[in-house]
């Protein structure tokens, strides 16, 4: 256990895959300011080199890293022949090498999926020990250097995805940011839009189903995956779409989304905490919803709001 970890004697803790997962650090009733908080995420780490690094990883999937330069990140896809994203990573720049961090344990499977494409690049790969400290930071607002750590990116509403050398964690702490475990990340996740793998979408899905339109760049040439996913974009589209959704009554997992007598969706990541607009939850929904201002998506008898299609139909009339 890191000796940041070590000072919560109350801490809540399990292993996965080799790695340590905080599930409470603050209990909820201790945190003073929810504006300022930070998850310690548990991260594998995959370092590329070679001179070629960029360009190879920039053809295994649709985010766009053709212009990433040193001191530059980004979330990045990775996808397989049929378009359905098989790793879901951050990924940072730096001068001699790209950091891919990944989610606990998947980095022993990305290493080989990197490693089996790789044929006359010039790159290679590693799985790394290095101690670096990766953390999911809400109520972001100044400059990384600030906080000891380098920007990844950063979400609406004020989240970002920071990392730094060991001792990152300490110097948030310091910097005011109380840090919470992954069982209040969880809460806050749907509040910011924040779409997890394994929760909110699996290896059967394609990236639009999935709300992560913004990691996709449609005009990049040549990728793995590339015809399903832009035959989707001009041709066609998906038949449903993760959505944020509002309630004024707590939802569960799974629970069924209606329109009259037809199920049209159903919650996969619900939030328990009450907001000034009500409780935020991640749900699939038939996507022709998007396109009908009248209908009502009911859930346990209650009329839900969809704040992406309630800035849709305002746009459309103004």
């Amino acid at each position: 256990m890191s000796d940041f970890f070590s000072q919560f004697d109350q801490g809540q803790f399990i292993e996965h895959e080799g790695h340590q997962i905080a599930i409470q650090l603050t209990p909820p009733d201790q945190i003073e300011d929810f504006s300022k908080v930070f998850f310690p995420y548990p991260a594998g780490l995959v370092v590329v080199t070679g001179g070629d690094r960029v360009a190879y990883l920039n053809g295994l999937g649709p985010t766009d890293l053709r212009m990433l330069k040193p001191g530059e990140g980004t979330r990045c896809l990775f996808t397989d022949n049929s378009g359905h994203v098989i790793f879901d990573t951050h990924i940072f720049a730096e001068a001699d090498r790209v950091l891919i961090f990944t989610d606990p344990g998947e980095e022993v499977k990305l290493h080989k999926h990197l490693d089996f494409y790789a044929i006359t690049e010039d790159v290679q790969f590693e799985i790394s020990k290095e101690p670096l400290e990766m953390a999911m930071v809400f109520g972001f607002a100044q400059n990384a250097e600030t906080l000891g750590g380098e920007l990844i990116l950063s979400g609406n509403g004020g989240f970002a995805v920071l990392f730094g050398a060991a001792g990152f964690f300490a110097q948030l702490a310091a910097s005011g940011f109380t840090p919470i475990g992954m069982s209040l990340y969880e809460e806050l996740r749907p509040l910011f839009g924040i779409v997890r793998p394994g929760v909110d979408y699996g290896a059967h899905q394609l990236p639009q189903e999935a709300a992560l339109e913004p990691y996709i760049e449609f005009q990049k040439g040549c990728y793995l995956g590339q015809e399903p996913i832009s035959r989707i974009k001009f041709r066609g589209r998906v038949r449903q779409r993760l959505e944020q959704v509002l309630s004024q009554n707590p939802l569960e997992p799974d629970q069924p989304l209606m329109v009259e007598d037809k199920q049209v969706g159903k919650v996969t990541s619900p939030s328990q905490l009450q907001t000034e607009q009500g409780y935020w939850n991640l749900a699939y929904l038939d996507a022709t919803l998007a396109e009908d201002p009248l209908a009502k998506i009911l859930a346990n008898g209650e009329v839900l709001q969809v704040p992406r299609f309630m800035a849709q139909w305002a746009a459309q009339q103004s």
